[in-house]
């Protein structure tokens, strides 16, 4: 499908028919076969409505929720967390500037000779082989990383997962809140569970995990994205005792759903991650703002390890010898 735009009834129709092709997935609750091409479509032409700020087409353009008042005027609440669900899938995997990315067969063959990629691993499943890239401003991060003694030990660490579009009410109420406060406070919940899948409910813990994952990391918009913010294990169980909170614990075998009660002071965060490489600046500004002790880092130096097979402490000698 072309994304060349020219009057304003072809951007209409073209865009009609983009987002009528998307209602197909979510309707269905599966993603069908055009999902990944018609949503790259829809990327583009945010893309190029970035070149005319200020024409009718790039209002319609400039968030989700001028996306969805302009083209999706009848969304019920539980088809809009199905369209952030969709979004934010997509562009946590899709998105060029994303941190790393799978591919399989004749599709590697791009990335193994482009300069911005560097293959770290390999895995056969059946008869394709899935082939493993970061890219390479990324790793130079982790060398640097890697080379301070960052990978060796415990950092002592929860990690929760949120999205860019929260940042804002993060950073005025200096802290990190369950979607039931926000709803106390008349505040409309932008990510998270809630915001992304049908059985979301309203929470009145902020959720928090072991190590560090996208989860519930859910941009959805093409401006927004992930982030995962790293919150002191010692500090936080302090503050649940203050507050008569029963300590942090595991509600499920893998690590998932430690409930942290329904606040986390930014001031117990260490560090937060960008799930993309292009929003390290724009995360960076924020944290000096409203966490200025807190390291920001891509994502993907804690991804890293999982993309390549190894365990945390072996990065060091893996990233030395890329």
């Amino acid at each position: 499908m072309s994304v060349e735009l020219g009057s304003k009834s072809e951007q209409f129709i073209t865009m009609s028919s983009v987002v009528q092709g998307l209602r197909k997935s979510v309707t269905r609750n599966s993603v069908y076969t055009d999902t990944n091409e018609l949503l790259g479509t829809l990327m583009e032409f945010w893309y190029h409505s970035q070149q005319q700020p200020e024409s009718d087409f790039a209002t319609g353009m400039r968030s989700f929720e001028a996306f969805t008042a302009s083209y999706l005027p009848d969304l019920d609440p539980n088809s809009k967390k199905k369209w952030v669900g969709l979004l934010s899938g997509y562009i946590n995997h899709f998105d060029s500037g994303f941190l790393g990315l799978t591919v399989s067969g004749s599709a590697s063959v791009s990335f193994q000779s482009s300069d911005r990629w560097i293959q770290i691993n390999n895995e056969r499943i059946g008869d394709q082989t899935y082939f493993d890239f970061v890219s390479r401003s990324l790793l130079a991060q982790v060398k640097i990383l890697a080379e301070s003694g960052y990978y060796t030990g415990d950092p002592g660490l929860y990690y929760h997962a949120s999205g860019s579009a929260a940042l804002s009410d993060i950073g005025e109420y200096d802290a990190i809140l369950s979607s039931n406060r926000l709803l106390d406070k008349n505040r409309e919940i932008k990510t998270g569970e809630f915001a992304s899948v049908s059985w979301g409910g309203v929470l009145a813990h902020v959720y928090a995990s072991l190590g560090a994952r996208i989860g519930y990391a859910t941009p959805r918009w093409f401006d927004e994205f992930g982030v995962v913010f790293g919150i002191d294990k010692d500090a936080m169980n302090e503050f649940c005792i203050q507050k008569g909170i029963p300590n942090p614990h595991h509600q499920t075998y893998i690590g998932n759903g430690i409930l942290l009660g329904d606040e986390v002071p930014l001031s117990f965060v260490r560090e937060i991650y960008s799930t993309s490489l292009r929003k390290v600046v724009d995360l960076a500004d924020w944290g000096r703002k409203y966490c200025p002790n807190a390291k920001v880092l891509p994502y993907g130096v804690v991804e890293l390890p999982l993309r390549a097979g190894i365990s945390k402490e072996q990065v060091p000698l893996f990233v030395s010898n890329l």
